[in-house]
């Protein structure tokens, strides 16, 4: 019963887990808002950088005037 199910039963769906390692991955993003922000009725352009590592969940947001560029990044 077991071996037909695997042929003819229903659909599974396919999951691949992903496992987090510490200290050995980070993503990086640039967000634009979704709700424009004014100073003294002037519109505020800017982006948001976030970085993020895998395994802790711990994450860090900063402004960025300008556009998306390593400079903005300030590394």
């Amino acid at each position: 019963v077991k071996q037909w199910r695997a042929l003819h039963g229903p659909e599974r769906e396919v999951i691949f887990r992903q496992q987090a390692v510490v200290a050995q991955q980070g993503f990086s993003d640039f967000t634009h808002p979704d709700n424009p922000i004014t100073i003294q009725s002037k519109a505020f352009p800017h982006l948001l950088y976030q970085f993020r590592l895998a395994y802790s969940g711990w994450r860090s947001v900063t402004v960025v005037q300008g556009g998306e560029s390593y400079a903005a990044l300030g590394v």
